[in-house]
């Protein structure tokens, strides 16, 4: 009987094949361009921040023989909101009815800066009993931009 026997070289240390190692090259050098373009084409919208502002609630105000909702808010501090980017929710909590009001309409100028107060006027339209005395309510000061809230103040009509 013959015993064979054989040796295992280990010599060879190459590795991967460089076939496949240009392909990985490739596909990462693609991965990175689409990236780049989908950053550099609006595709991936980085999100902008809130600005930060101290609002309070004055005094709201309901005029029935008018039909609408006066709410007077003062901005205590923090930073200018933009008019045409900024709208101010009224909602009654007992009903969860919303009102929504640009502040551009409100404003003569194009920022609510720190010191002013204003007086918003909502309109109740067809729906007398948006609001009515001993209500809930929340006045919500929201940027357009990014969607968030920079003030929420609630109040008890009285």
């Amino acid at each position: 009987m013959k015993k064979f026997s054989r040796k295992i070289s280990f010599s060879d240390e190459s590795g991967i094949s460089p076939v496949i190692g240009v392909i990985m090259m490739i596909s990462i050098v693609v991965l990175l361009a689409a990236i780049v373009a989908a950053f550099t084409f609006g595709a991936i919208n980085i999100p902008t921040t809130t600005p930060t502002a101290s609002i309070s609630l004055e005094n709201i105000e309901i005029q029935d023989n008018e039909g609408v909702v006066y709410v007077t808010l003062l901005h205590e501090s923090g930073q200018s909101l933009v008019s045409d980017k900024t709208n101010i929710l009224v909602t009654n909590l007992n009903t969860s009815q919303t009102n929504t009001t640009s502040l551009e309409k409100s404003i003569n100028g194009e920022q609510w800066s720190p010191g002013e107060r204003i007086t918003v006027v909502i309109g109740l339209g067809n729906s007398q009993d948006l609001l009515e005395l001993g209500d809930e309510v929340e006045v919500r000061v929201v940027d357009l931009d990014s969607g968030g809230t920079v003030g929420s103040l609630i109040s008890v009509l009285s």
